[in-house]
């Protein structure tokens, strides 16, 4: 629709404002900016999609609710991230969740992004094990260096964007951002080493 395109080409501070006078339109387009960053957040914490996207509906419930209380538009962003953290780990307390383990906290990148058809059954094979692999890789980094490689490369947010939600310094964001690239192209060679020696074996 035309009221949406010209709807995305506003920035979060004038949404902000339209959404204190009670704009559907932009309280609607702030959740589309946003619900899948929130996700991320609550996953890590709740280690459960269904959980997480139930935490990121009382968010922004939340965050609409206080928007009277944000005292400056631009800071949007890092204020919804921390409303996200606090409402996902009450919900942690109240249902006794435990602590994310290495394949829960990413179990949520299955419904991330769908596949294309595949060739035939072998090659889809493949590539299912290929995308497990890659789970069990992010989840064995750290949780500042998981969230930084989410956002950017799931969400497709630029590193700035990733800073504010974050309420850090860009540098900051840049450095985690550096640290977990090698280290997942460590860990991607050494894998590709593994299935190639398998490989070999057969």
């Amino acid at each position: 629709m035309q009221g949406d395109y010209l709807y995305r080409q506003l920035d979060d501070e004038a949404l902000v404002r339209l959404a204190r006078l009670e704009n559907t339109r932009a309280c609607d387009e702030l959740v589309r900016r946003y619900r899948g960053a929130v996700i991320v957040v609550a996953e890590q914490i709740l280690c459960s999609r269904e959980a997480a996207e139930d935490a990121a509906q009382e968010t922004f419930l939340l965050a609409f609710r206080a928007l009277p209380q944000l005292k400056e538009e631009a800071k949007f962003s890092g204020w919804l991230h921390a409303i996200a953290r606090n409402r996902a780990q009450r919900m942690r307390r109240r249902d006794g969740r435990a602590e994310p383990t290495e394949l829960s906290r990413l179990d949520y990148l299955r419904h991330a992004r769908g596949d294309a058809p595949a060739v035939n059954p072998a090659e889809e094979a493949q590539r299912s094990h290929r995308r497990e692999s890659v789970r069990a890789l992010l989840a064995q980094m750290p949780e500042e260096a998981q969230t930084v490689l989410l956002l950017h490369y799931f969400e497709e947010w630029s590193l700035t964007q990733i800073a504010a939600f974050l309420s850090l310094p860009l540098t900051t964001i840049k450095w985690r951002m550096h640290q977990a690239r090698k280290r997942l192209c460590r860990q991607l060679s050494r894998l590709t080493e593994e299935e190639s020696d398998e490989s070999i074996g057969k």
